[in-house]
């Protein structure tokens, strides 16, 4: 069947140059590999979060929303590192899963100090 380019621009669109995201607003839960965007948002003191194993290729981000107090992410396998800090809202970590493990490949800092800190 064949479909004028301008009738199915819309559903290319959506699925191509969209991500989809969720929110992450429960302390000590773990956010899925599903979704290719999570924000992260803190009701006032200082939290956790886990996150999932992804599926190989898979690239994940994660945006500190709105900032409190750190918010600490244990992957459940994350290459050079164990945890990744949010210290700032607007902070960002971007990685891409292989080979069993989350790699890092960017961080993005909002402020003077800040950034999100894989250690």
């Amino acid at each position: 069947m064949i479909h004028a380019a301008g009738s199915i621009f819309p559903e290319l669109f959506a699925e191509i140059f969209c991500l989809d995201s969720d929110v992450s607003s429960v302390d000590a839960e773990v956010i899925t590999a599903d979704k290719p965007v999570t924000f992260i948002t803190q009701a006032g003191a200082a939290e956790t979060r886990g996150l999932a194993n992804g599926r190989e290729g898979q690239i994940k981000i994660l945006i500190n929303k709105t900032y409190a107090a750190d918010t600490v992410v244990t992957p459940t396998a994350l290459a050079n590192g164990t945890t990744i800090t949010f210290n700032a809202a607007g902070d960002a970590w971007m990685g891409i899963f292989h080979a069993g493990e989350w790699h890092t490949f960017g961080a993005l800092a909002t402020g003077v100090g800040a950034n999100a800190v894989v250690a």
